[in-house]
């Protein structure tokens, strides 16, 4: 492992013993080439003795010797590799927010530590530039004996400031922080949550160019987690590279507009955040805590309410219902998950009765799902979402809150009508339809009969008579009343009791 010098402005990581030439030229802060990282698991503790002995006794024969290729093969039948990283490759630019998601136990904290060069990988090149504050461990860097003010030169020192450029920081380090007069007590009469405010409040105060944060919000109180969302933008917004690991997909899509999917140790997606954290869901979709954790999105609904069976007959035309479906068949190729018990034919959105692209504020939509059901289906669940570019669901609706509940459909084609009134920020939406049936038991998941996380792209245009001042403007209805003293019972008032 190689360190450039305390004056440069680049740091590099290499597993390899051959050095690499950094081109200037590049604006990337990470370049991460082809990276391993295994771990030997031994059969036992004796076993590993063993190795040890065998390779003390060996290591002095000549290597073609008979005895010394015996004693190795044996060896190697007392361990396996683990691959906890295997071939991964990906860069990072300056000012890029990147969010690494996956299952636990997929390689993300591996991946973290190897980029800040706490380990070091079995193979592959890691270059890193700048700069780097990590929040990988809670109380990494800290000694819990000392108090929070003396664990604050530490660490600041650690990090790299001196010790003026400490004390011209310490009261906004404590300002943030808010941990009061704890800050001169020991660290080991600290909460874990109080731990990771100081550690935040230190690691954030110098300005990194790269700032590494490993699940480390999730020990602190929801306004805390505010404070720390609010400070990562502001970081963002001055160029730090920032990598945020964290099993919350919203918190994820809020900070980040790209996404690094690891699964088994090994890169499956490196894309726009919304598309990776939908290849999140798609791949873990079978999966009993992943969709369990997402049911949320689909209601929280059991297999006992009341199934809807009065569907109404009527004509359509074929060439109406499937217009605009080469582009619908485009779109919906990516991460489209489902047990294939029904097939969404396509997705359109209408204006009056035509497909539309492009809406005014406040014009009332008409969401149009065709459906051909494949096998009957005894408690569909029928739902959409409107979501941004990011991939951040602002609208939710579901067939439980229409008089429908969930839906008994027998095998055939169906026409879904939704009216979806256009109360949206201008910009560019997306539509995101499913089809699912809930779980037969609390050891049993959502089974997703059909889900495109794109289905269909519109936009909305800017409102003529002022800007809404969010994505979604409520419907609401205002009353204003002039107060009249009730003791006064003027002529024609009316008294609120």
């Amino acid at each position: 492992m190689l360190f450039k010098g305390e004056n440069s402005t680049d740091v590099v990581c290499e597993s390899k013993v051959e050095e690499t030439t950094i081109d200037r030229s590049d604006d990337y802060v990470i370049r991460v080439t082809d990276v391993s990282k295994a771990y030997r698991i031994w059969r036992d503790p004796a076993a590993r003795l063993h190795a040890a002995l065998s390779h003390i006794v060996t290591k002095s024969l000549p290597e073609g010797m008979p005895l010394r290729r015996l004693a190795n093969k044996r060896i190697e039948r007392m361990y396996r590799d683990f691959y906890a990283l295997r071939g991964v490759s990906f860069e990072i630019k300056r000012g890029e927010c990147v969010g690494i998601v996956g299952r636990n136990g997929s390689g993300k904290s591996t991946l973290l530590q190897v980029l800040v060069g706490t380990l070091q990988a079995t193979s592959g090149t890691v270059s890193v530039r700048g700069k780097v504050a990590a929040l990988l461990e809670l109380g990494s860097g800290f000694n819990p004996m000392f108090i929070g003010r003396e664990n604050i030169y530490l660490n600041a020192a650690i990090l790299g400031l001196t010790e003026a450029q400490i004390n011209e920081r310490m009261q906004s380090i404590l300002d943030f922080a808010e941990i009061g007069d704890f800050i001169d007590q020991t660290l080991n009469t600290y909460s874990s949550g109080m731990v990771m405010r100081l550690a935040f409040a230190v690691q954030t105060a110098i300005e990194p160019d790269i700032l590494v944060v490993d699940e480390a919000l999730g020990v602190s109180d929801a306004f805390f987690q505010v404070r720390c969302v609010n400070r990562i933008r502001q970081l963002r917004e001055r160029g730090t590279t920032i990598l945020f690991v964290s099993h919350s997909s919203a918190t994820v899509k809020e900070l980040c507009d790209r996404g690094i999917l690891l699964s088994d140790g090994e890169l499956v997606s490196d894309d726009n955040v919304g598309v990776v954290l939908d290849r999140y869901f798609a791949l873990n979709q079978g999966g009993g805590s992943i969709a369990s954790s997402n049911s949320h999105q689909l209601g929280d609904a059991g297999p006992n309410e009341n199934i809807a069976t009065e569907i109404t007959q009527r004509s359509y035309s074929m060439d109406r219902i499937l217009e605009g479906q080469s582009a619908f068949k485009q779109w919906s190729q990516s991460e489209r998950v489902g047990s294939g018990d029904a097939h969404i034919e396509n997705v359109q959105m209408l204006s009056g009765e035509g497909l539309c692209e492009l809406f005014a504020f406040g014009d009332d939509a008409t969401l149009r799902i065709v459906v051909d059901v494949k096998r009957d289906l005894r408690d569909a669940l029928l739902a959409f979402n409107i979501r941004t570019k990011q991939g951040i669901d602002i609208i939710h609706g579901d067939s439980r809150m229409t008089k429908y509940g969930l839906v008994a459909l027998d095998r055939g084609r169906y026409i879904l009508d939704w009216k979806v009134p256009i109360n949206l920020m201008h910009g560019e939406y997306f539509m995101r339809v499913v089809l699912s049936s809930p779980p037969v038991d609390e050891s049993h998941s959502w089974q997703f009969i059909d889900v495109i996380p794109y289905a269909y792209r519109f936009n909305v245009a800017p409102k003529e008579d002022g800007m809404i001042g969010s994505l979604v403007a409520a419907e609401t209805d205002l009353t204003i009343s002039a107060v009249t003293d009730a003791r006064e019972k003027k002529s024609g008032s009316t008294v609120i009791d």
